[in-house]
């Protein structure tokens, strides 16, 4: 049998971190007990499965919940899933090869036994022997980890000392390491404690944020800014981390107050925290706590008597009262609202009242400023109307009878009049000029004039007008107007009637201007109802009636304003606007005033002239020009088309066709053109044949020349080149495949490939792999037998000693443990007993008093109680015997006795063992024995006890 060891296997949190396997040749079918060993079997043989090849390199993902990691199989280092960093909730593993791997199939356990149900909870592990990886059992929980070697553990359990406490794998100072609690060792949780800081007495709360129990809780989460209440909450810039809230840090001779920092004593604040409260004498009556106590109840006039928050109005025994409004002119003095008049802010006595003088416009409680009167005859707003500034105001000094003195009283005046200047009478609108009450005289706007008593304005008539301020009068001759509008003129093309209420069209071949009368339009000029008499254009003339311009017919032209068309002469005509005559086109001719017109074919004219027939050796089309025939062909009689030359011949441009020289071709009425390289000229001259395949030609050739034996033409035709590599050619052949087994180098001749390399039919000489050779035809490679190999291309060979190979395979070591048989087609495990290194051929027996250990890697002693002979297996030594670890078995000591494969134990007081040391017997009477002893015999005189244990 064949055991593969784990190097390595953690479990951290909810997954198993790493798996190390040796880097050579692994197969499912060498593991051992593997069903009934490890309940993380499907693991395992997914693992296997992957790793079929040597340095394979397989990928694996892991899922968990919101977050997948991709990971990674490399140089036999399996590398699964690592902890989440998140809620280390796994959901799978998938492997490349589409096998899952789920937490359920991925526990182990401690302390199994064969045929054991593995019904495993999660973090849980059992290894087989064969794997020499055991750990300490639940049932221990001080347990500490200690390695033999990087491919080897084993483990101890021992009490842990300094006041350490066992968490996890190791003994850890919970209180330097900020413990309270380790909840679960094998799952990784701890609980962290909270302390007090012996300078400031702050109670601080730590928390594991980098996930390590090694360090146990390192972050004092209570005043950490990057970790402030819990791990990864980070405060802002400018803040500090105040009992696990992130708080603003204030500076210089502010105080933090709930979120913001702010100036206690210029701001009057007594206290923020827990409950804010204003200093004495002051109140917060806006309810914003950032401005702090902004008023002071002593002097405040809106706020007098204020204390506290303002939010209670009637109960000034209140801590939150918000003070009174003191009535306009009193002050606050403290607290208090006084009737004093405030004379600092403009405030005097005036009949039982404080009164601000300078906003009533008062010069005394009793009289008005100047140029200020009093318009409702009340004192309590003073003198409200600047009389000198109004349009239609006046005043006039009275004496109150009731109080017995003089006042300034404001009167307004009526429409249609207004004040004089001193505003002391109010007298009547000038001429051309009204008013409303209480508002100056204004001139009336154009087209109106005032009424009888001036106090409105009325539109002057329909036909009339005025001026601004003037009387209506009639609009001038050519103009209108409209009731209360201003006189305008007539346009041009109309006329005003007699009332000089509207403009009037004049008729189709009249027009005016500046409103003056109609009159006909002039010669070459016409007009529309109402319009201007315009000019006729270029190309047109005048009908009689003036009403519309006439365009010349064809042949004809005329200038702007003409009265009739002129004709032009012969060889030419009108141009497009009839504005001119232009010569006809050459190919085209006219009489005089008539249109261009086509010379027939055969015949032709210049521009202007008339039509003649053409000349030899040219040809035309009904009214086009005389052109010579292309080069291929040649004119017919009537000189109105071109003949082709027959193909092969040719001719020049106008000339006699004739026959194509050799090397170049014609096709009918076409030129003689040269044959390309690659191709030659049949004798006909009329097509450009291509060389046939291993033939080529330069240019403008007759026939072709062939390759030589290896060689072929190219694609063009036009060079030989070699055959490609596995291929061959006679002279002037084409390139043919090499057959099966045989090959040839570019441009060489087919010859068999060597020992050991294979060929297909136009291929290559190919090395066969390794683990096989080719066929006696080399068309074919075939393995060699179990426990032979070869490297690529060559031949097969027995394995050397220690190795072994399958059919078509490669020679691998044996590992340790194992040795190969004779055939190197199998690596046996050695026998009980003995043991051997990797690549061994034979096993080594193991010494007397030792065994193989599982592996059978090395000799281990037998356990205390067993024994072996030289290369033999561990026996239990036979009752009454027994050995110390390593040792042979030996006879029990007088008073000791044991069991087949025990260990020696001691007779209890007043008892000895048998002569087969396998039981212990009550000592005769008169004898005693102590704890393991042999009987003595009691002095003459006494005798043993009942006990046997004391002589009496």
């Amino acid at each position: 049998m064949n055991f593969i060891p784990l190097s390595a296997i953690l479990g951290k949190r909810h997954n198993i971190e790493q798996i190390l396997l040796p880097n050579h040749l692994m197969h499912v079918s060498t593991v051992r007990n593997m069903k009934h060993r490890l309940s993380c079997n499907s693991l395992i043989k997914s693992i296997l499965s992957v790793l079929a090849v040597i340095g394979c390199t397989t990928t694996m993902g892991c899922e968990w919940e919101n977050t997948t990691f991709d990971n990674y199989v490399e140089k036999g280092a399996i590398t699964l899933c690592p902890p989440s960093s998140e809620d280390g909730t796994l959901k799978r593993i998938v492997l490349s090869d589409g096998l899952q791997v789920t937490p359920e199939n991925r526990c182990v356990r401690t302390g199994c036994t064969d045929g054991e149900d593995f019904n495993c909870t999660e973090d849980e592990y059992c290894f087989d022997e064969a794997f020499e990886f055991n750990m300490c059992p639940k049932a221990s929980p001080q347990c500490t980890q200690i390695p033999i070697d990087e491919d080897h553990f084993e483990y101890e359990c021992q009490p842990c000392i300094n006041d350490e406490q066992f968490c996890y794998t190791k003994c850890m100072n919970f209180d330097l390491l900020n413990i309270k609690k380790c909840d679960d060792p094998d799952g990784r949780t701890i609980q962290c404690a909270a302390k007090t800081d012996s300078h400031t007495g702050q109670t601080v709360q730590y928390d594991d944020c980098n996930y390590t129990i090694e360090d146990g809780c390192e972050t004092p989460i209570s005043i950490d800014v990057n970790n402030c209440g819990r791990c990864g909450l980070t405060c802002n810039a400018g803040e500090h981390c105040d009992n696990g809230k992130c708080r603003i840090s204030c500076t210089d001779n502010t105080q933090l107050c709930t979120d913001f920092c702010i100036d206690y004593t210029t701001n009057h604040i007594q206290t923020c925290d827990p409950v804010f409260k204003c200093s004495e004498y002051y109140a917060n009556c806006d309810n914003n706590i950032k401005n702090g106590c902004e008023i002071y109840g002593q002097e405040d006039n809106a706020h007098c008597g204020a204390k506290g928050q303002c939010n209670t109005l009637d109960d000034e025994r209140s801590e939150n009262y918000a003070g009174v409004q003191c009535e306009t002119g009193t002050i606050c003095v403290e607290g208090k609202c006084s009737l004093t008049c405030d004379q600092r802010k403009g405030f005097y006595e005036c009949n039982g009242k404080c009164l601000n003088f300078e906003e009533l416009n008062l010069s005394d409680c009793n009289l008005c400023k100047n140029n200020y009167c009093d318009l409702d005859k009340s004192k309590s707003n003073g003198c409200e109307i600047e009389y000198l500034l109004t349009d239609g105001m006046i005043s006039r000094t009275e004496h109150d009878a009731l109080e017995n003195e003089l006042t300034s009283i404001c009167y307004t005046c009526d429409a249609g009049t207004m004040p004089n200047e001193e505003h002391s009478e109010c007298i009547p609108c000038p001429d051309g000029q009204y008013s409303f009450a209480g508002n100056k005289c204004k001139k009336c706007p154009e087209g109106t004039s005032p009424n009888e008593d001036h106090s409105a304005c009325t539109p002057c008539e329909a036909g009339f007008t005025s001026e601004e301020g003037g009387a209506c009068h009639a609009c001038p001759a050519g103009h209108v107007s409209v009731s209360g509008g201003q006189c305008t003129m007539c346009p041009d093309g109309t006329y005003a009637n007699e009332s000089r209420t509207e403009c009037l069209p004049c008729p189709a071949g009249k027009s005016s201007k500046n409103g003056s009368q109609c009159t006909p339009c002039s010669n070459g000029q016409i007009s529309t109802t109402g319009g201007l008499c315009s000019t006729c254009p270029e190309g047109t003339y005048a009908n009689a009636s003036h009403t519309e311009c006439i365009g010349c017919q064809a042949g004809y032209y005329s200038a702007k304003g003409a009265a009739s068309c002129t004709a032009c002469p012969a060889g030419q005509t009108s141009n497009a606007n009839h504005t001119g005559c232009e010569n006809c086109p050459a190919g085209q001719s006219s009489v005089a005033g008539g249109k261009c017109t086509k010379c027939p074919a055969g015949q032709t004219a210049s521009a202007g002239g008339q039509c003649t027939s053409c000349p030899n050796g040219t040809i035309s089309t009904e009214g086009g020009l005389c052109i010579k025939c292309p080069a291929g062909t040649t004119p017919n009689n009537t000189h109105t088309a071109c003949g082709n030359c027959p193909a092969g011949q040719s001719s020049a441009e106008g000339g006699n066709c004739t026959t194509c020289p050799g090397g170049t071709i014609s096709s009918s009425g076409g030129l003689c053109t040269d044959c390309q390289a690659g191709t030659y000229a049949n004798s006909a001259h009329t097509q450009c044949i291509v060389c046939p395949e291993g033939q080529t030609s330069t240019a403008k050739a007759s026939s072709c020349t062939k390759c030589a034996a290896g060689k072929t033409s190219n694609s063009a035709h036009t060079s030989c080149v070699n055959c490609l590599a596995g291929q061959s050619s006679s002279a002037g052949g084409a390139c043919t495949n090499c057959p099966a087994g045989q090959s040839s180098s570019a441009g060489g001749s087919c010859t068999n490939c060597p020992a050991g390399k294979i060929s297909t039919a136009g291929g290559l000489c190919t090395n066969c792999p390794a683990g096989s050779t080719s066929n006696s035809s080399h068309t074919a490679c075939t393995n060699c037998p179990a426990g032979q190999s070869s490297t690529a291309g060559g031949t097969c060979a027995a394995c050397a000693g220690g190795q072994i190979s399958s059919s078509g395979g490669l020679c691998i070591d044996c590992w340790a443990g194992t040795y190969s048989n004779n055939g190197h087609t199998q690596c046996v495990v050695c026998p009980e007993g003995q043991y051997s290194a990797a690549k061994a051929a034979t096993c080594t027996k193991c010494a007397a008093g030792k065994t193989s250990n599982a592996a059978h890697t090395d000799c281990v002693n037998c356990p205390a109680g067993q024994s072996s002979s030289a290369g033999g297996a561990c026996t239990k030594c036979p009752a009454g015997k027994s050995s110390s670890a390593g040792g042979a078995c030996t006879t029990c000591p007088t008073g000791q006795i044991s069991s087949s494969g025990g260990l020696c134990t001691k007779c209890a007081a007043g008892t000895t063992s048998n002569s087969e040391h396998t039981q212990c017997i009550v000592c005769p009477n008169g004898q005693i024995s102590s704890t393991g002893g042999a009987c003595t015999k009691c002095p003459s005189g006494k005798t043993s006890n009942p006990a046997h244990t004391a002589c009496v």
